[in-house]
C-alpha cells in the first residue's frame, strides 16, 4: 500500500508542478510586459527552481540583461548554448545574443566570435549575416562587413540590407556602387 500511496503522491506532485510552473511562466510574462522586470525576475526564478526550460532561461537571460546584470545575463546564455534539448535556431540566438552582449562591451573576438558561429549555424538567417555585418563595421573592419550584407542582401532584399550594403561599399570608396545602391 506505502508504494501505491508513494507513486499517486508523485503524479499529484508533478501536477501541481506543472500548474505552478505554467502560473509562474505567465506572471513573469505578464509582469515583463507591464516592465515590472524586478518582479518578473522573481516569478522565473521560482519557476526555474521547479524546472530548468528553455524559454524560462532565454526570458531570464533577457530580464537579466536589462536589469544590468550583464554577466549573469552572459551565464545564462552560455548555459543555454550547453543543453541539449536546443533545437538549431534556439542556439542560434543563443549565440546571437551572447556576441551582442559582448559587442555593448566592445569585445571584438567575443563578439565577433560568437555572431560567426551563430550566422554559421543558421545559413538561411539573413538577420544573423546582417547582425554580423554591423558587428564588423563597428570594428571598422568595412571588408568584413559588405561581405555580411552581401550575403545578407542575397537572401532578403529589403531597404536596410540594400542600405547597409551602400554604406560599406562607401566607406571602402567604391563610390560607384555606393551611388548605385
Amino acid at each position: 500500500n506505502a508504494a501505491k500511496i508513494d507513486s499517486a503522491d508523485t503524479k499529484l506532485t508533478a501536477k501541481i508542478e506543472s500548474a505552478d510552473l505554467e502560473l509562474l511562466n505567465s506572471s513573469a510574462m505578464s509582469s515583463l510586459r507591464a516592465g515590472r522586470l524586478e518582479e518578473a525576475s522573481d516569478y522565473l526564478k521560482k519557476s526555474l527552481q521547479i524546472k530548468e526550460t528553455i524559454n524560462a532561461l532565454f526570458m531570464m537571460a533577457e530580464v537579466e540583461k536589462d536589469l544590468g546584470n550583464w554577466e549573469k545575463s552572459v551565464e545564462i546564455y552560455r548555459h543555454l548554448i550547453q543543453m541539449n534539448g536546443l533545437d538549431l535556431k534556439q542556439k542560434s540566438n543563443a549565440l546571437t545574443n551572447l556576441g551582442l552582449l559582448y559587442l555593448e562591451r566592445g569585445e571584438e573576438q567575443l563578439t565577433l566570435g560568437y555572431l560567426r558561429s551563430a550566422a554559421f549555424m543558421d545559413e538561411q538567417n539573413w538577420l544573423n549575416n546582417r547582425i554580423l555585418g554591423n558587428a564588423y563595421a563597428r570594428f571598422d573592419r568595412w571588408e568584413d562587413a559588405l561581405m555580411q550584407y552581401r550575403f545578407a542582401l542575397s537572401k532578403q532584399y529589403n531597404l536596410e540590407n540594400v542600405m547597409n550594403l551602400a554604406q560599406a561599399n562607401g566607406k571602402l570608396n567604391n563610390i560607384d556602387i555606393a551611388n548605385y545602391y
